[in-house]
C-alpha cells in the first residue's frame, strides 16, 4: 500500500492510500545519486519485505493489542535501504478480519 514519489530538490513523498499517510523526506545522497535522472513527479521504485517485526501494543488505547507490524523499504538493489514501512492492523469482528488504522514510514539516514 506504500508509493514513493519523486519530488523537486532531493526529496521524495511516500503515501498510504489506505490510512491517507503523507510525508516528505530527504533523498539521502546514494538515493539522489540513482534517482538523478528521474523527474519530479515520477512514481520511483520501492519495494516492501514482508514483515521482519510484530508486535503487540494497544494503540488505540481501547483495552485491545493491535499489530503493528515493521517492513524494510528499498529501491535499486536489496542492499540499498530506504526506510522502514510500518502499519497497525487492528481485528475488525464484524468482518472478522485485519484491517490497517494507521501506516508511517521511518526513512534511515545515510
Amino acid at each position: 500500500g506504500f508509493v514513493a514519489t519523486l519530488l523537486a530538490d532531493n526529496q521524495y513523498k511516500i503515501e498510504h492510500a489506505e490510512t491517507g499517510y503523507c510525508q516528505v523526506f530527504p533523498l539521502h545522497t546514494a538515493a539522489a545519486e540513482y534517482y538523478a535522472d528521474s523527474s519530479a513527479g515520477e512514481i520511483i521504485f520501492l519495494e516492501v519485505d514482508s514483515f521482519y517485526e510484530v508486535v503487540t501494543n494497544d494503540v488505540d488505547g481501547d483495552g485491545i493489542a493491535e499489530l503493528c507490524c515493521t517492513q524494510y523499504g528499498w529501491y535499486a538493489s536489496h542492499a540499498d535501504g530506504l526506510g522502514d514501512a510500518v502499519t497497525v492492523w487492528k481485528y475488525n469482528p464484524q468482518t472478522a478480519a485485519f484491517e490497517i488504522i494507521r501506516a508511517s514510514f521511518e526513512p534511515y539516514e545515510e
